[in-house]
């Protein structure tokens, strides 16, 4: 008997740590209006993300939350960067570039037209890779659905962690009073 409840608890276990995906995320393409979608280093950081505009779902167990910044101006990347210390900002990783790097040629005619979004995918390894399997804008909230990219056979044991970058038209987030990221499981 012991070694059936062992058993379970050991499953329960394993499940819980590789999660389960959400069968209802969407698995669509990203709309046309999405654009400059880049993955940036940005180091790993555990522990509670302040100033993330979805703050308040960090802690729902359904679904695994990922904490989504937002800018509208330059002066706001460079206020994120000043106030955020759990980020490396300048610093790249193979062929990730450095968040610094990503938002250097943003300015204020990118801004006039367009918002930009932060995502952080914090990583149980560096092997693993990350993209954006698409972006929902309906009923005033704006998500974006972030997936893994890869299967490694092998893994390295590093945590790290990622920003990806989007921009979203002005007018596409227009009646959007909402904002969240959502892991949505491997790529098929």
């Amino acid at each position: 008997m012991k070694k059936w409840i062992t058993f379970f608890l050991l499953l329960a276990c394993v499940i819980g740590l590789f999660g389960c995906e959400d069968a209802s995320l969407p698995t669509g393409a990203l709309p046309n209006e999405i654009s400059d979608i880049t993955v940036s280093f940005a180091g790993w950081h555990e522990g509670e993300f302040l100033g993330g505009l979805n703050a308040d779902r960090m802690s729902e167990n359904k679904t695994r939350h990922l904490p989504i910044y937002r800018f509208d101006r330059v002066e706001d990347i460079a206020a994120f960067r000043e106030n955020s210390r759990a980020f490396v900002f300048d610093h790249s990783h193979n062929e990730f570039p450095s968040f610094n790097d990503t938002v250097s040629h943003y300015d204020g005619a990118f801004f006039a037209e367009n918002v930009l979004f932060a995502v952080y995918v914090p990583a149980e390894s560096g092997t693993y890779r990350y993209g954006v399997r698409s972006v929902a804008c309906e009923g005033g909230g704006f998500t974006v659905f972030v997936e893994q990219t890869n299967r490694p056979e092998a893994v390295t044991l590093d945590l790290t962690g990622w920003f990806i970058t989007l921009a979203a038209p002005r007018a596409m987030i227009e009646g959007c009073t909402e904002f969240d990221a959502v892991y949505a499981g491997i790529k098929e």
